[in-house]
């Protein structure tokens, strides 16, 4: 279990868009580097998906960023999701591109 943008109590099932592919992306929230690079790879890619084949995240398929930091809480997780559905610029954005944090052992559990 993680908690999502708003604090609830989730599972990747739970935000994942039922038989669609997910995009499953470990980050620190608070990093300004590599994890921000690679999440930022990741919007380029959604972009692109929706240019070469009318691929929508929130409809076609969802990106999971999951904080594998247990200190980082839901109010990280929203600030980092309203950052890159805006750069995504696409209203299904919300629904396709979900930011989660978690335990220890959560993290592990997913990670391993």
């Amino acid at each position: 279990m993680f908690k999502d943008e708003h604090g609830n109590d989730v599972s990747l099932r739970d935000v994942a868009l039922p038989n669609r592919p997910i995009i499953l992306v470990p980050a620190y929230l608070g990093c300004k580097h590599m994890c921000n690079s690679v999440i930022d790879g990741v919007c380029d890619a959604a972009k692109q998906l929706i240019k070469e084949n009318g691929y929508v995240a929130g409809v076609d398929y969802t990106i999971i960023v999951f904080s594998f930091d247990p200190k980082e809480k839901p109010p990280q997780a929203l600030a980092y999701q309203r950052r890159w559905v805006t750069e995504y610029g696409r209203k299904e954005g919300e629904a396709g591109w979900r930011f989660l944090v978690g335990t220890q052992e959560s993290i592990d559990t997913v990670c391993n």
